[in-house]
């Protein structure tokens, strides 16, 4: 699910926070043996560089709602009148 990932603020991201204790700044949600022991954790630095490195992909195909954004669709999916 994307809601997990938070492409902006990656450290944010609910895949991280509720796998995060609440001592390092977390959300603790996870049952123990899931758990990052902290923010120097290895996964947990694995997983962050992962969503960081998504979120500079995603950016380099804005959206239609984004600056840089280029309509590349010449037309496909309009209606058209003949």
């Amino acid at each position: 699910q994307w809601m997990w990932l938070d492409l902006t603020q990656a450290e944010w991201s609910p895949a991280l926070t509720a796998h995060l204790p609440k001592a390092a700044g977390g959300r603790g949600l996870a049952a123990e043996k899931f758990a990052f022991s902290g923010k120097d954790d290895p996964v947990y630095k694995g997983m962050l560089e992962a969503i960081r490195e998504g979120g500079r992909e995603s950016l380099k195909t804005p959206e239609a709602d984004m600056p840089g954004f280029v309509n590349r669709s010449k037309g496909f999916g309009e209606f058209k009148y003949k």
